[in-house]
């Protein structure tokens, strides 16, 4: 396969010079803007981020919720030649203190709900210029809204697809750490290409956006679309609770033909869809990412709403690897084959290629694995002679089809949210009553893993502290899903 090495937004662009009167988002309240307007936003919005003296390749950090504003400006970010630092927008108190200071942004861009919640944290980064998506601020905040209805620069800075740093995330999974994890214009370009190859003719289909685009699944299922003439649809929740009954009429009004992603999505969508009083959405297909799908939600998902739901299979590192052809759906519990333009290799224990039926763990080749991470000793863990080793056990059948088993890697997968039990050991090792910990995943059926830790006390403290007094000590430093679920004290680990 030949790959196109161009720029993030370049895809984008020729959309919107072909078809600028055409809806490019939708929301659920109501709003909508056309390739033609996100397009003079986004590049106005670049211009005002070079006025503020950003240079090409300074970081440009993101912790907000979906949003139309979030999509502008981060086009405008790629336009500009800046990194955008995409954080989730759920991090709160010391994790986002840490991934701020670890990026150091010249501009951070929040919603209101993150500026409310994290005002201490964001005090602490006077000396980078702070932007209001949704509103005004106080002080020194900025108003996106003004921001992005000035004019654009006759000229912006020119990308180098290859060499040029587009997005920063922070779940490097193969080494298990919070860290930076660095991906080209080259390389998330090359893994739109293939995306919208295995989709085929989207072109004015709309699809719903449920995961934050500052995650892979998001990014990469948002910019798809938005690369193709599709359309994307959004429900505007600024971190309150998923309402599954209100997603299903938000998507019967707006025409949603297809559905992205968590298994626990569809969970949800399927419960809700056992009260609804509406005929339910017309579906072309759905897709599953970022955990395991149990067969039997699969199975009666399609029987309900009447479509295939099929499986993508990716990782930070290596954005999407594999996704489940349409014309194959009817095999359950596969993750589908490798994009054309991927190589993999399944390896077992010994070293040994697996052959068919045998488990081994998964090594990708693509050119849409990261540049690498920002500690070189982790990237030399992670990659070798162009191979990614992504921790992932799986096996293949006799048709070429992937079926995940299992991680070698230590993480969590809460919700389809990848959490790292080295950063919550960490933070209770940090407890002056905690001699050691360990951090696992409990099995839930409902969530996928709870994370669950195992403490041994330092001897004095033994009757002294409380396991409800561990977890408040590290919860109230994260995210609601890096959230301990249960405390307990053994003897020895």
């Amino acid at each position: 396969m030949n790959v196109v090495r161009e720029p993030v937004h370049s895809l984008f662009a020729r959309c919107a010079s072909e078809r600028p009167d055409l809806e490019a988002i939708v929301d659920s309240k109501g709003r909508s803007v056309t390739y033609g307007e996100l397009d003079r936003k986004s590049s106005a919005f670049a211009s005002r981020l070079l006025d503020f003296g950003l240079g090409r390749g300074e970081r440009v950090a993101f912790v907000a919720y979906n949003s139309i504003e979030l999509v502008e400006s981060f086009l405008g970010a790629m336009k500009s030649g800046a990194s955008a630092v995409l954080i989730d927008p759920a991090t709160m108190a010391e994790d986002l203190e840490y991934q701020l200071s670890d990026s150091s942004p010249r501009v951070i861009l929040v919603d209101s709900v993150v500026l409310s919640r994290e005002q201490k944290v964001l005090r602490g980064f006077d000396g980078a210029v702070l932007i209001n998506l949704d509103g005004d601020g106080p002080g020194r905040v900025h108003s996106y809204r003004q921001l992005a209805e000035g004019l654009a620069a006759a000229e912006l800075p020119k990308i180098d697809p290859e060499r040029d740093v587009a997005v920063i995330l922070y779940y490097a999974g193969v080494v298990g750490r919070t860290e930076q994890v660095l991906h080209s214009h080259a390389g998330i370009a090359a893994c739109l290409h293939m995306t919208i190859r295995a989709l085929g003719d989207i072109r004015g289909e709309t699809t719903l956006l449920t995961a934050p685009f500052t995650h892979v699944l998001g990014l990469t299922h948002a910019m798809s679309y938005l690369s193709a003439h599709g359309r994307v649809a959004m429900i505007e929740k600024k971190g309150a609770p998923f309402d599954a009954t209100e997603a299903l009429s938000f998507m019967k009004r707006v025409g949603v033909k297809t559905v992205w992603g968590a298994p626990t999505l569809f969970k949800a969508l399927l419960d809700a869809a056992a009260s609804f009083q509406d005929e339910l959405p017309s579906l072309r297909y759905c897709v599953s990412g970022g955990g395991y799908l149990p067969p039997d939600l699969q199975r009666e998902f399609v029987a309900k709403f009447r479509c295939p739901l099929v499986q993508a299979y990716g990782l930070t590192e290596g954005l999407i690897v594999t996704m489940q052809p349409l014309e194959e759906s009817d095999a359950v519990g596969t993750i589908g084959r490798p994009f054309p333009g991927v190589d993999v290799r399944v390896i077992k224990e010994d070293g040994t290629p697996a052959l068919s039926g045998e488990v081994g763990e998964l090594y990708v080749r693509s050119p849409c694995l990261m540049m690498g991470y920002s500690d070189p000793s982790d990237t030399a863990m992670a990659l070798s002679e162009g191979w990614l080793r992504t921790g992932d056990l799986v096996l293949y059948d006799e048709r070429g089809l992937f079926y995940f088993v299992g991680v070698k890697k230590r993480m969590i997968k809460y919700k389809g949210y990848p959490v790292f039990p080295r950063d919550l050991e960490e933070i209770l090792k940090r407890h002056p009553a905690v001699e050691r910990a360990l951090v696992v995943g409990e099995p839930d059926p409902e969530v996928g893993e709870r994370p669950v830790a195992r403490v041994v006390l330092k001897r004095e403290y033994v009757g002294r502290v409380s396991p409800e007094e561990l977890m408040e000590f590290v919860n109230r430093k994260v995210a609601a899903y890096k959230k301990l679920r249960a405390v307990t004290f053994v003897e020895a680990l």
